[in-house]
Formats: structure tokens, C-alpha cells, sequence
């Protein structure tokens, strides 16, 4: 998606003159597309601007002369909640950070580290994203294998599983992979996969071709399975192809999650894009530790941000010498959002049945350790959102969710276990 080429309105709300001059040039910068700042220097003056005028993003320091931290913005999200609003802050204040990205801030840029390229990339994505949103299209989830071999397809399938549970529509897309899995584990031989979207042309894609690919399992999850020959293999997903397809398909569900493999390549750049969170997957070795390295740096050039990013670690078999988890959260500076234990035989029993493992050993260790990473993901994606109060006002309950169990033709509910585990 050339977020470039999209007009914009934004309103920068910041006090330092030194410092709004300089983002004012950013923001000028051509690649931008002409983007029209107006800008303040107080959060009333902000609010009273909001009120009068249409903006496409708000650039907000946290920190002002009448107000400031955490409340600047949530004092605006309130009044303005569709508004698209990037956080800037002196500090890095991990706490504050996280807690902003959970109550809906698009991003937490420090000033010191501003570039204009990220800059660019963040408010367009933002926009486009803010924009998606009024027409109600989906929240976008990527998985991302650092190498091949570390389960990726299992962390995704089981992800998008999770998000089903929490009554919410999912698209599971298998995009990455030169020879697709999912059908393995599903136990379907798929008539159609991505391969006979890749022979359309990107313009002819629409919901009611991309539904003809759409397999919906009988737990509710629609899927489409990658190549399974190896003349469609030959087919590579270009990034026209990639943007429609994800973007036909959030239009569709409340959630798409994206299996994008190892490989690199146009299209898999173009897909996490437009992702508004990604989850990289790793083992627990240094060759794992390595490449996880690498595959930061690349998500870094494609525009996200380390909020944007969370790692779920993967023991998949015995290693004789593992590496400590702190040393990767320390050279990672991302969240790791779960380790998944050890558990091949389980894994296989699963495949062997043809469910994902969350469903068919709910209470396995790594089941559960999948389940409560799907809940973190869910939440930071305000799939389900737990409500952040403004100081010294009332702190209101999260609404809990009662999902319905998906049956089988009137036999035993097939997510009943499921479900009494995510509660």
C-alpha cells in the first residue's frame, strides 16, 4: 500500500518550538505527499482545533504545560476515539508505552531517534489504518518465522484459533511459504489455494472471489491454504497481489492473521506493511537468536515500530544448551510474549486428529502457554480491550466475553474444552 500518495491532514500538539519546527520539515518532506500541520502548544488548544476542524492524525507529546504522561492522550482518545493519535515522548518510559498502545494509541515515537522515513511510515499507516477502521475493516496480524522450522504455522493457526474462541471472525492466510502446511494439520486437501488468487489480476480481487478460496473449518475458522504442488510454487506473491488480497480479506472478518513463513520477498514486505502487529517466532538457540536480529532490523526498515513487535520463543526439541530468556529480551528490545514448552508428542497428536492443539489438548502446557499468548495479542490489538481509566477518575470492569460453542452437525460442541480454558 503507497501510503505516500495519500493526502493528509495532521495536527501536531507539541511545545517545545525547537523541536515542532524540526518535525514541521519532516512533515514536509515530499515523500509525505504534501502533508498540511497545523500546529499548538497545549492539549485545550489541541481539543478546541479537533472540534473545528477534520484531521487524519494527531502527533501528541505526552508531555505539556497543561497536562501531562498518560492522561495527555487519554483525555483526547476520549473526546476523539476514530482519531489515529502517535505519541511522542522525551523518554522512553516502557510502562507508559505499553499502557498507551493498549488503550489504543497508534504508536510511541521517542524524539531523539526520529527519522523521517519512519516518521513517514507511521503516519501513513496510521491514517490508513484510522480510515480502515470508520469503514470497519479488520485488525491485521503477521507471524513471522525468524528461519524456517521454528512453528510458525503452529503459532499462527493456534493464535487465529484463540481469536475464534473470543467470537470474533478470523481469516487465517497462509502467504509465506513455498509448499503450504495448514492443509496438513487441518487434515483438508484444499480444491483452491492462494495460487488461483496469484493468476487473477490484482484489480479483478474482490470479496466475492476471495471467498471462493475461503475454507471454513468446523470451528469457525476460514483459511487460505498456500501453495500444493509444485508447479504453484513456481507463483510468486508479488506486492500488488499481497495488499489486495489482505486487504480484501480484513474487509471480511474482525481479524486476519497472516502466516508470512521465513522467506523474504515483495510480497511478504508488502503484507506486514500493513500489519498493526507482528509476531516473530523463535527457538531457543543462538542460530534462532541470530536471525530473530536480523528479522527485527528488517521489520525496523519496513516501518514498525518495537511496539508493534512481540516474540513468542518455541522449544521444539531438546538443546544441550538453551539461551537464557533475559539475554534474548536484552538484545531483541521486544516483548516476549510467551515461551511454548516442549511438547512434540502432544504436537502430533493434534496434527494426527487434524485440530489445533489449543483445542485438542486444551490443558497441555504448551496449549495453555499458546492460549495465554493469544490472549496478550487479542488485547494489545484491542480485539478484546481492557479499559485504561484516566487518573482519578472511576476505573469501569472489562466486559467479559461469552462465546457460544461452535458445534459439529448437533454433535459435542467441538471448542467446549477450549473455551473453559480461556476464561
Amino acid at each position: 500500500m503507497n501510503y505516500s500518495q495519500e493526502m493528509k491532514r495532521a495536527l501536531l500538539v507539541e511545545y517545545n518550538l525547537g523541536t515542532a519546527e524540526a518535525l514541521m520539515q519532516m512533515l514536509a518532506y515530499p515523500g509525505l505527499g504534501g502533508c498540511e500541520v497545523v500546529h499548538v502548544e497545549q492539549l485545550a488548544d489541541a481539543l478546541k482545533k479537533l472540534k473545528q476542524q477534520q484531521f487524519d492524525v494527531a502527533l501528541v507529546d505526552l508531555h505539556l504545560p497543561d497536562s501531562w504522561g498518560l492522561d495527555t492522550f487519554l483525555k483526547m482518545h476520549t473526546e476523539f476515539p476514530d482519531l489515529p493519535i502517535i505519541l511522542l515522548a522525551a523518554v522512553d518510559d516502557e510502562n507508559i508505552a505499553r499502557r498507551a498502545m493498549e488503550a489504543g494509541a497508534e504508536d510511541y515515537l521517542l524524539k531523539a531517534n526520529l527519522e523521517t522515513s519512519v516518521l513517514q511510515h507511521c503516519i501513513g499507516r496510521a491514517t490508513h489504518r484510522g480510515r480502515a477502521k470508520q469503514s470497519k475493516q479488520g485488525t491485521i496480524i503477521g507471524v513471522l518465522g525468524v528461519k524456517g522450522g521454528v512453528g510458525t504455522t503452529t503459532v499462527a493457526l493456534n493464535l487465529a484459533t484463540h481469536i475464534v474462541g473470543q467470537e470474533k471472525t478470523v481469516a487465517l492466510l497462509e502467504l509465506g511459504h513455498p509448499f503450504g502446511g495448514l492443509g496438513v494439520g487441518l487434515h483438508h486437501t484444499p480444491a483452491n489455494n492462494l495460487t488461483a488468487l496469484l493468476s487473477e489480476e490484482p484489480a479483478a480481487i474482490n470479496e466475492a472471489i476471495l471467498s471462493k478460496e475461503l475454507y471454513s473449518t468446523a470451528f469457525g475458522l476460514r483459511v487460505i491454504f498456500g501453495a500444493q504442488r509444485a508447479d504453484e510454487a513456481r507463483l510468486v506473491m508479488d506486492a500488488p497481489h499481497a495488499e489486495t488480497i489482505v486487504w480484501t480479506a480484513a474487509n471480511s472478518v474482525d481479524c486476519t492473521v497472516l502466516d508470512l513463513g521465513s522467506h523474504c520477498g515483495p510480497g511478504t514486505d508488502a503484507a506486514i506493511k500493513l500489519c498493526s502487529y507482528v509476531v516473530i517466532v523463535l527457538e531457543r538457540d543462538m542460530a534462532s537468536l541470530a536471525a530473530a536480529h536480523m528479522a527485527l532490523e528488517r521489520l525496523n526498515l519496513l516501518g514498525m515500530s518495537s511496539m508493534q513487535i512481540g516474540a513468542v520463543v518455541v522449544n521444539r526439541a531438546e538443546v544441550s544448551v538453551s539461551v537464557d530468556l533475559r539475554e534474548i529480551q536484552t538484545k531483541l528490545n521486544c516483548e516476549i510474549l510467551g515461551v511454548v514448552p516442549l511438547s512434540s508428542h502432544a504436537c502430533f497428536r493434534a496434527v494426527a486428529a487434524g485440530e489445533p492443539l489449543i483445542m485438542h489438548e486444551p490443558e497441555n502446557p504448551a496449549a495453555l502457554s499458546l492460549t495465554e499468548i493469544g490472549a496478550k495479542i487479542g488485547a494489545k490489538n484491542m480485539l478484546w480491550r481492557t479499559p485504561v481509566p484516566i487518573a482519578g477518575g472511576p476505573a469501569s470492569a472489562p466486559r467479559k466475553q461469552q462465546p457460544k460453542a461452535v458445534t459439529n452437525g448437533g454433535k459435542e460442541p467441538l471448542l467446549r474444552r477450549f473455551f473453559s480454558n480461556t476464561r
